[in-house]
């Protein structure tokens, strides 16, 4: 994307670039909220004159994000511009004894490597010394929340839809050309940022690679899976290949060109970016792809036989990412991406229909949390969170709502009146109820589990001694057929009911009254 291999050529591409966003501002009234770039800013490093550096390379390509940014009023800030780095924004003569223990390790030897940070991690990481720098000095602090691995899970309130972006490191193995399959990734990254994100409404992944560029070691089927239940948007560049893909009806896949790359023999790859505009309301995404052309020396549309018109608009309907908020004043507001080569996504909001509740979550996760001492609810809170991660993974349960996810401490508790109003509103509009129930203390879970009976939400009761329970809520599932008890000994007997019985916890969100045979107790 910087100018230092091709000089004035370059600069005709970009700024004409910038010509184009215009008029796609003043034709279809795109306004970027955010700007996501998937990686290789840089061209990597070419030596010591001024400009060669890995350094002077990113400052030249944040120079045009500047530029990109000033194009709108109001401007759009650098905390909401989104980067992961590409194998070109990596040093790569810098490598040693790392990349031969690399050469020797198990998907789980990476796991566990990415997961210490230390070590080798921290030898890999030093090669993105320069482009951690870089983001500091440039205003990019958001995006290095997390120094020792440079990812991210940041989230960002538009129009009342909470969006999590989360920036993966898919580079910092690597270390020459022609490196397809001897990448790696690391399970770790999608566990931990699928994680951070779970609560959002719309979960946005960047990674520079696409998922065939890893190790065969890595199961990257598994991740791939993983990826499309935990993200809305999956955005990679890399291969120069722009493309839009929907897996299903909550994840699509956008692949961008490059905003700028030629051979040394001057042959131009595909350029080009796209914009993407997507309303929630009625299930409608459009991508407009945009390509390079050298002969007139413009952005023009890209036309993909059967599949856009011609403006080059890629359209998908029954797209819902989300199900509608219930939210009595909801303004509409527009959500912008850029990325890649450049990827730009609208979210036009519309006003919800009140008259019929609608659901935000799928599960409302209860604990015990304020009636335990300091060591009780850090056992308690990582018990927690496994559970959520078993319900996500074995029920197909995204949206989660669980208050010890964001709170780690209990010096983080929220205050009483503001606890009940989000944890009533939150159990109000949610699709099950779940009870993780370990205390004979008083517990404001009961009456939360009280709320959920009398708003008619189905629930799963998990208690280690029923004579915990109020008398009212001992014979529960015997009164109401939708409320179901579990006793268990430990969590991995609760882990192990969820993975099991995963499929039956989703009919019992459709309706559906589980078995006999299959309600434990």
């Amino acid at each position: 994307m910087c100018k230092v291999r091709d000089g004035y050529d370059s600069s005709v591409v970009i700024r004409t670039l910038l010509d184009d966003l215009r008029d796609l501002k003043a034709r279809h009234n795109v306004k970027p909220t955010f700007i996501f770039f998937t990686g290789d800013l840089a061209f990597g490093h070419l030596g010591s004159e001024k400009g060669q550096s890995l350094l002077n390379q990113l400052e030249d390509a944040d120079d045009l994000l500047h530029e990109v940014r000033s194009l709108y009023d109001p401007p759009i800030p650098a905390a909401n511009v989104f980067l992961v780095p590409g194998n070109h924004d990596v040093y790569r003569q810098d490598y040693g004894m790392e990349h031969a223990w690399l050469a020797q390790a198990t998907a789980d030897d990476v796991r566990k490597m990415l997961e210490r940070a230390d070590g080798n991690c921290l030898r890999f990481m030093q090669r993105l010394g320069t482009y951690r720098q870089f983001l500091i000095d440039r205003g990019y602090d958001h995006l290095v929340q997390d120094e020792k691995r440079l990812v991210y899970a940041e989230k960002r309130n538009i129009a009342e839809i909470t969006v999590g972006i989360a920036g993966f490191n898919t580079a910092w193995s690597s270390w020459q050309d022609n490196e397809r399959g001897h990448l790696w990734l690391g399970r770790w990254q999608v566990e931990s940022l699928a994680e951070l994100l779970h609560d959002c409404d719309i979960r946005i992944g960047l990674m520079h690679h696409p998922l065939d560029w890893f190790h065969e070691k890595e199961d990257t089927a598994d991740i791939g899976i993983a990826i499309e239940r935990d993200f809305t948007f999956q955005l990679n560049g890399h291969d120069h290949k722009a493309w839009v893909q929907k897996i299903n009806d909550r994840h699509v896949k956008i692949a961008s060109a490059a905003c700028y790359s030629r051979t040394k023999e001057k042959n131009y790859y595909r350029m080009g970016y796209n914009v993407a505009r997507y309303s929630p309301a009625n299930g409608v995404l459009e991508i407009f792809l945009r390509t390079w052309n050298s002969d007139s020396a413009e952005w023009i549309p890209q036309h993909v036989k059967k599949l856009t018109d011609e403006q080059g608009r890629w359209r998908i309907q029954n797209f819902y990412a989300m199900p509608p908020k219930p939210q009595p004043e909801f303004l509409p507001g527009q959500l912008t991406l850029l990325t890649g080569g450049s990827t730009i996504q609208d979210l036009d909001s519309q006003p919800k229909n009140e008259e019929k509740q609608t659901s935000r979550f799928d599960a409302f996760l209860a604990a015990p949390m304020a009636a335990l001492n300091d060591e009780e609810y850090a056992d308690q809170r990582k018990e927690t969170l496994r559970v959520a991660k078993s319900l996500r993974r074995h029920c197909g349960l995204k949206t989660i709502y669980n208050a010890a996810a964001r709170i780690s401490d209990q010096a983080d508790f929220d205050p009483e009146d503001i606890a009940v109003k989000r944890a009533l509103s939150a159990i109000r509009y949610s699709r099950l109820f779940v009870m993780l129930y370990t205390t004979d203390k008083p517990s404001s879970v009961l009456v939360e589990a009280g709320f959920a009976l009398a708003q008619r939400i189905p629930s799963l009761y998990f208690v280690r001694n029923p004579l915990q329970l109020p008398f009212l809520l001992r014979a529960a599932d015997v009164e109401f057929k939708d409320v179901h008890v579990f006793l268990y000994d430990s969590i991995n007997d609760v882990l192990e009911y969820i993975q099991k019985y995963g499929r039956e916890l989703l009919d019992e969100l459709r309706g559906v009254t589980i078995p006999e045979d299959l309600r434990a107790h």
